[in-house]
C-alpha cells in the first residue's frame, strides 16, 4: 500500500495510513480503491530491458504473475515477451524512471481478462475471458 506522505496519494484520502481513493462512473458506479505500488527489477543489457534466452525443447520464457491483494493475474510469457529475432525478445513492460512514477499495465497485458472488484466487500478477482466474443 501506498502510505498517505507518498506522492502519488496526493490529494487522496487517508485511512490508517493507506492512501485510498474513489471513482465515481457516469452511470452512478463507483470503485474504491487502496492504492498501491510495486517495484519489478529486470536485467539490462547494454542499456536495454531485456530477456536473452537460447530457448531449447525444455527451457521456457520465463513468465510473470502479480498479485493485487488477494487476486492473482497470471500473465504467462506471451503478455510479457515477444521475439523480436532468433534468441532475443522484447518486454511489454517498460520500467519507470523513479519510484514516483507508476507502471500500467497495457492492453496486451489487459486482453482477454476481466477484472472484476466487488466494493461492497474489498474484493478483486481477474477472470480469464474470450473478449472477442463479446
Amino acid at each position: 500500500m501506498v502510505p498517505c506522505d507518498h506522492p502519488l496519494c496526493d490529494p487522496r484520502i487517508c485511512i490508517e495510513n493507506a492512501c485510498h481513493y474513489s471513482l465515481i462512473y457516469a452511470d452512478g458506479d463507483y470503485t474504491r480503491v487502496i492504492l498501491s505500488s510495486d517495484m519489478f527489477t529486470f536485467p539490462v543489457h547494454d542499456g536495454v530491458v531485456a530477456h536473452f534466452a537460447n530457448p531449447t525443447e525444455n527451457q521456457q520464457i520465463p513468465t510473470l504473475g502479480i498479485k493485487f491483494l488477494d487476486a492473482y493475474l497470471d500473465l504467462g510469457s506471451h503478455r510479457v515477451f515477444k521475439l523480436v529475432s532468433e534468441n532475443i525478445y522484447f518486454m511489454f513492460i517498460k520500467p519507470t524512471s523513479s519510484e514516483e512514477d507508476a507502471n500500467i499495465l497495457g492492453a496486451i497485458q489487459q486482453q482477454d481478462y476481466r477484472f472484476l472488484f466487488d466494493v461492497g466487500v474489498g474484493v478483486m478477482e481477474f477472470v480469464p475471458e474470450k473478449c472477442q466474443s463479446n
